[in-house]
């Protein structure tokens, strides 16, 4: 149903693009979902010559050595990553990036084993979607979401083991 108006932002959209490469402007998506869109689903309405927005670990990961050297912290620890189930599809080898980078500044990062959030694409943000995508949601991401907090922190109990 919105295949023809998603042609014409996808023209739209890779037109502005192609002009931000050609000023030589890095281009770093940051949802992994519409990111991804560009890599895909632009190419195949024919968006020739579309150049490739990186994601933002992506982009991070090939500039590690200008990364600032890591600091002494009281937030050095364990973090747990749930990451969109289209990036962990269609650029598995990019959650390997976020560990890089987390380890770079002293950081350990956990990817989750996890589902689709519900949010993914226009089905996700339509109200009357909702219902199914709380239940989506429940099936995978709530129980962890709740477990870690808002922090994305990895609980220590004592001894500084994982709880």
């Amino acid at each position: 149903g919105f295949l023809g108006r998603f042609e014409r932002v996808a023209a739209r959209n890779a037109g502005m693009l192609r002009a931000l490469a050609a000023e030589g402007v890095p281009l770093v998506g940051l949802d992994p979902s519409m990111t991804l869109v560009y890599r895909s689903e632009y190419k195949v309405l024919g968006a020739d010559g579309m150049p490739k927005v990186q994601l933002a670990q992506e982009w991070l990961a090939q500039r590690l050595d200008k990364l600032p050297e890591p600091w002494g912290s009281s937030e050095q620890g364990s973090y747990l990553l749930l990451p969109h189930c289209t990036e962990r599809a269609n650029a598995a080898g990019s959650l390997g990036d976020w560990q890089r980078v987390f380890r770079r500044f002293g950081l350990e990062l956990t990817v989750a084993a996890s589902g689709c959030c519900g949010m993914a694409g226009t089905y996700g943000h339509e109200a009357r979607h909702r219902a199914t995508s709380e239940r989506i949601y429940a099936l995978s991401w709530q129980a962890k979401v709740a477990a870690h907090g808002q922090g994305g922190r990895r609980a220590r109990g004592p001894g500084g083991g994982d709880r």
